[in-house]
């Protein structure tokens, strides 16, 4: 399926982590070596992830795209709000 190009400006935002100590989690066993291993595959697989569908974002839309990487969890809106808030802010100022 490919759907029809976006004419609108559009903006999006991906959740990405920065490093694999990212994906980790407080319960998590830091000091297990294969734990380590597989945490550095994750952060891998995350980050070819954010590049594939950054590409595809920004073939699928036409004129007045942005594709912003930020570090956090899913929901950046709860997590990164005025992050958030400042990427909405700069591309709209950005729209003739």
């Amino acid at each position: 399926y490919e759907p029809e190009p976006m004419r609108v400006p559009a903006l999006t935002i991906y959740a990405v982590p920065d490093r694999p100590e990212d994906l980790m989690r407080p319960w998590y066993n830091r000091n297990d070596a294969s734990f380590q291993r597989t945490i550095q595959e994750l952060f891998v697989l995350a980050r070819e992830r954010y590049r594939r569908h950054a590409e595809w974002f920004q073939s699928f839309a036409q004129g007045s795209s942005r594709v912003v990487e930020m570090s956090g969890d899913h929901h950046l809106f709860v997590t990164n709000a005025a992050s958030v808030e400042e990427e909405i802010e700069t591309f709209a100022s950005s729209l003739d």
